[in-house]
């Protein structure tokens, strides 16, 4: 019994539920949820890394002519599809990568560590996306899909696919980076540290926040005065600009 029950783990890829409907262990099916999330933001890279080489070339370019009078098929359409084919089995190939380690374990660490990274990776692609425009068909003057919601329109321009290329690429390398055993373990262990820390009660950390303040105050004010009159000085004794 015991044997068939590994082997039903080992097809289903994780454990039975507990004899008489009982509760699961905590972590218990996060895995293949966490794999399947990353594995379709992987899916979803690989279609706006295409569609970004789709909208790359210069408007002027002969890879961007209409073929057929779609303005839409183009020869690098036929390119773009060549790399979402490519990225798309390099995904299913490499799926490995993309697993969940540790389930339950370190979980509020490893979630800001998440939210840090993918808040850096989203600045970095509103960046790109507010950039001055290039030469290039990612800032055409035609929106592809505009829409007026409450009396503001909001466009879909091509240049929304390189900065998405940019936050999902960025993040699903993240999470590659800390599901190495290594960075896990690392992060875990940090949760696990972090718990016997002895916090402060209230009145503590209140008073020694005012404390901290008035000090921060004083030294401001010392520095604004010193320089004040130490330029005063300087301009009666015309020593200086």
């Amino acid at each position: 019994m015991a044997g068939g029950k590994d082997l039903r783990e080992m097809e289903t890829g994780k454990p039975e539920a507990p004899a008489g409907g009982g509760p699961r262990p905590p972590g218990i099916g996060r895995p293949i949820r966490f794999q399947t999330l990353a594995v379709g933001a992987a899916w979803l890279a690989a279609f706006c890394a295409a569609a970004t080489v789709y909208f790359l070339p210069p408007s002027d370019m002969f890879l961007t002519r209409p073929m057929g009078g779609n303005r839409f098929v183009t020869p690098m359409l036929f390119v773009g599809a060549a790399v979402f084919g490519g990225l798309g089995w390099l995904v299913m190939k490499k799926r490995g990568l993309l697993a969940y380690s540790k389930p339950g374990q370190g979980r509020w660490v490893r979630a800001c560590a998440y939210l840090g990274f993918a808040a850096l990776a989203m600045a970095a692609a509103v960046t790109l996306f507010a950039a001055p425009g290039l030469k290039s068909g990612w800032y055409g003057e035609v929106p592809l899909w505009s829409t007026a919601v409450f009396g503001k329109t909001f466009e879909l321009r091509p240049i929304f696919f390189p900065s998405a290329t940019v936050f999902l690429g960025a993040v699903i390398g993240f999470h590659i980076f800390v599901n190495r055993d290594k960075v896990s373990d690392f992060l875990v262990e940090t949760q696990g540290e972090l718990r016997k820390v002895s916090w402060p009660a209230k009145r503590e950390w209140v008073g020694s926040t005012v404390v901290v303040v008035i000090l921060i105050t004083f030294v401001a004010l010392f520095l604004h005065f010193a320089d004040v009159g130490l330029s005063w000085i300087m301009q009666k004794l015309k020593i200086g600009f």
